[in-house]
């Protein structure tokens, strides 16, 4: 992963998110597709870890509120939420929201209840968050039944609209003291292994995976 480079600390304040058109997801995308597979190909496809019969696909991705987006993705090593946010003009606005760096993490409320986001950056995607849904790969069968419960967990995180979300709140110094000290021990994009059975257990997938197979 790629870090961004120090920059001066700015004091989180409240971001204004009018809708935009300078914002392409489509493209946003493409180009995280493209990095993962690029991290695939040159560090992870040798590793016993990985799952061959799985490719890097986001599978859906939706805006949530304006300029506001969250969506699931495949890959042969995780299956993993992802969030991104931007300003009106589309630009990413990570420092004016969270007072965390990369590697490190912070909770987001959800109609399901609050997850714990890892904070990334690559040059090509900007800021993006990921939450590990699956880090043991190996227990499913093929990428149809990757994509189906990767749906099937992003579609768990939402009773309807994310109308309990609060992104967009400065945190105070006593978050991020908070979130500074869980994120002492997060591990890298793709390292950090929860247990996939807790997981598995808080939404209810003991069952899931036969389900996914034996959905048409």
């Amino acid at each position: 992963m790629v870090k961004a480079q120090n920059q001066a600390k700015t004091v989180p304040q409240t971001i204004h998110t009018a809708s935009t058109n300078t914002f392409d997801v489509k493209q946003w995308v493409k180009n995280v597709e493209c990095y993962f597979e690029k991290v695939y190909q040159v560090s992870m496809k040798d590793l016993p870890i990985v799952n061959r019969n799985l490719a890097v696909r986001v599978v859906n991705v939706k805006e949530i509120r304006a300029n506001t987006f969250i969506g699931s993705i495949v890959s042969p090593w995780f299956v993993n939420l992802i969030f991104k946010v931007v300003d009106e003009q589309g630009v990413d606005c990570h420092h004016q929201l969270y007072g965390v760096g990369v590697g490190e993490s912070l909770h987001l409320k959800f109609p399901s209840g609050k997850y714990e986001f890892i904070v990334n950056y690559e040059a090509d995607i900007g800021y993006f968050y990921t939450c590990s849904l699956v880090s043991d790969t190996t227990v499913i069968e093929n990428q149809e039944v990757a994509l189906s419960l990767a749906d099937h967990c992003f579609r768990l995180v939402f009773d309807s609209a994310a109308k309990e979300l609060d992104l967009f709140k400065p945190q105070t110094e006593k978050d991020k003291q908070g979130i500074r000290k869980v994120g002492r021990n997060v591990k890298p994009i793709g390292e950090n292994k929860p247990s996939a059975i807790s997981r598995r257990k808080l939404f209810g997938l003991n069952t899931s995976l036969d389900d996914a197979k034996d959905s048409p």
